[in-house]
């Protein structure tokens, strides 16, 4: 029998003027969560963005974009010696980072 668990949290920009809603869905068999988030104005409570994200973490980053965090989980050895390839490697364990200013014109 597999459990799922849901946490909900209510998280404001530093400006205070959007808010960000998000819902993480963890089961005990896997690291990586089921994030679906929304983001709406405070005053007038309209839709800006709503999407759901597979990784660790959604987040503010600053007054008008969100950080998606990725699943890192083990680190893999390096297929080459050369410092360049490795830190090529790496770019899908970086935060994605979500620009809102677009959706607020």
């Amino acid at each position: 029998m597999i459990l799922q668990d849901t946490i909900k949290q209510k998280v404001l920009n530093p400006s205070k003027t959007l808010v960000l809603y998000l819902e993480k869905i963890s089961t005990p068999d896997s690291p990586v969560h089921l994030l679906n988030y929304t983001v709406l104005e405070s005053k007038t409570q309209n839709i800006i963005k709503k999407d759901s994200y597979r990784g660790t973490d959604v987040r503010w980053y600053d007054n008008s974009s969100l950080q998606l965090v990725p699943y890192i989980g083990m680190e893999r050895k390096p297929t080459s010696d050369n410092p360049d390839d490795a830190m090529a490697g790496t770019a899908s364990n970086k935060p994605i980072i979500v620009k809102l200013s677009d959706s607020l014109d």
